[in-house]
This record gives C-alpha cells, sequence and structure tokens, in this order.
C-alpha cells in the first residue's frame, strides 16, 4: 500500500493537550471490567461491536487472548430493542445486521455478562445531511477543501486515498489507497499542500472521506490516537471511558465522500 506524507494542515487540527473530562475510574480488578469498542455507521452492511476484557492492549490479529463472548447485548431507540449476536468466526465480535442509523436520533447500549457487572452507554447519531462540498486549488496548487456544519457531531475525521475506476482483480470497479493518516478537526475545511496531493511528482485522482462524528469518539480521539475503530486494529483504552461500568466507549459517525479528478 503506498503512503502519502503526512498531510500539512493549515486548518486547527485536534488532539488537545487539555485534559479531558472522564469519568471516574472503575474500582473493580481489570479482569473484571468490560471494555466496548463499537461505532453505529451509516454505510456499512453490518453494526459491529467488540468486548474485550478490561483495559488491556489486544491485537486483534489473535483475539482469543482479551475478546470476551457470551455477552447480551442490546440497543434501544425510541422504544424499541435491537439484539446483537455473535459472530461464528470472531470471538467477542458481536453484529447487529440489515440496522441503519437515523440522524439527530439517541441511541442506548446494554451489555449484560455473567461474569461483568452490566455496562451502558449511549450516542447522539449526527445529522443525516448533504455536505455540499466546496473545493479549489490556490496558485501554489494547494487544496482548499470545505463541507456544510453538522451541528450535530462534535468534530470532524478527514481521509485521503488515491482513487481510481476501472478494471481492478477482473472487475470494472472503484478501488482506492493511499494514506493510512487520518486527521479530526473541529472545523469545516482543510488546506493540503500541493506536495501532499501528488504521487511520484505527478497529479492523482483522488477521493476524500469526511465523517461526523459524535462525542464519544470525537473524545476517544484526542485521547488516544493508537487505535483506529474504523479498521479494527489495536487497541488500549487504558483508563479511558464514556461507559457506566466499563471502559472503552459506543460511539457513532455519518460519512460521506467527494471525488476530485485531476491525473494528468
Amino acid at each position: 500500500m503506498m503512503r502519502y506524507g503526512k498531510f500539512i494542515l493549515l486548518a486547527f487540527l485536534v488532539l488537545f493537550v487539555s485534559c479531558l473530562e472522564l469519568p471516574e475510574d472503575v474500582n473493580l480488578p481489570a479482569e473484571k471490567v468490560l471494555s466496548v469498542s463499537a461505532l453505529l455507521q451509516n454505510d456499512v452492511a453490518e453494526q459491529r461491536l467488540y468486548l474485550y476484557r478490561g483495559g488491556a492492549v489486544s491485537d486483534t490479529s489473535n483475539p482469543d487472548i482479551f475478546r470476551v463472548s457470551g455477552a447480551d447485548v442490546r440497543l434501544s431507540v425510541n422504544g424499541l430493542t435491537y439484539n446483537y449476536t455473535e459472530s461464528d468466526t470472531s470471538k467477542g465480535c458481536y453484529v447487529l445486521k440489515n440496522f441503519s442509523p437515523q440522524g439527530k436520533t439517541l441511541y442506548r447500549l446494554i451489555v449484560n455478562h455473567p461474569s461483568f457487572p452490566q455496562i451502558r452507554t449511549e450516542t447522539l447519531y449526527p445529522a443525516i445531511q448533504d455536505f455540499n462540498w466546496s473545493y479549489f486549488f490556490d496558485s501554489g496548487g494547494n487544496l482548499h477543501l470545505s463541507w456544510r456544519k453538522n451541528a450535530y457531531c462534535a468534530g470532524y475525521r478527514v481521509d485521503m486515498y488515491q482513487w481510481k475506476y476501472g478494471f481492478h482483480n477482473g472487475w470494472e470497479e472503484e478501488y482506492f489507497w493511499g494514506s493510512e493518516n487520518y486527521y479530526f478537526t473541529p472545523d469545516t475545511f482543510l488546506i493540503i499542500e500541493e506536495k501532499a496531493l501528488l504521487h511520484q511528482n505527478r497529479k492523482v485522482d483522488l477521493k476524500f472521506f469526511v465523517f461526523a462524528v459524535d462525542k464519544n469518539y470525537y473524545d476517544y480521539s484526542r485521547f488516544r490516537t493508537y487505535f483506529d475503530p474504523l479498521d479494527f486494529r489495536l487497541v488500549d483504552f487504558g483508563n479511558f471511558s464514556t461507559i457506566e461500568n466499563g471502559l472503552g466507549y459506543f460511539g457513532s459517525v455519518y460519512r460521506d465522500s467527494v471525488i476530485i479528478l485531476r491525473n494528468d
């Protein structure tokens, strides 16, 4: 996978040095505390939730060490309850299929397990709205990208990829690759230097994903950057929590994208 250099953002990007207002420490041994990793998303076939024992670090390529199975996981909204089911192939992974979250809506999560205290949490899903993209290149080749404010989110995550459409692995389809970097900002714009937009000194077509994110995910991004819950990689919750009687968080994101064609 090709990698871009780090974006140089002239927007004010967030990883604040100020302390987070975190809940009081859970007064239980680590092995008796559940950690939650879950996001509600608008463009996935199934919602996923992961449960871990304590706040330990777990490489999800070896999930049996820390993941917790046998839990009852329920999502409640507007008087209705939806049950997650545990995956048959991935221990401690719970899925909710064919579920699309509604904008500006509060979702409550309850997890019961015979070996752990009941945990509760909630997320306010961002508004579902058009981002109304706008962009231009200045005289120096720098990209100015902006989008419409989402009043029901705490901030934004932005990803950039090189993009192509054509035959790939025998299929005619869209595919994209590139940066593993992602950035969080409270603003509705960013500026990227021209050199970060090039591949081998050539202009390339680009695809940007912007996520309107809830407060839980936004606060987590300020607390720790070693884990990307959209990619389900490395988990280290430490003592971070937006969970009652547990660690980790339950968040939500609304994603949209824009393609910028500029291939030489």
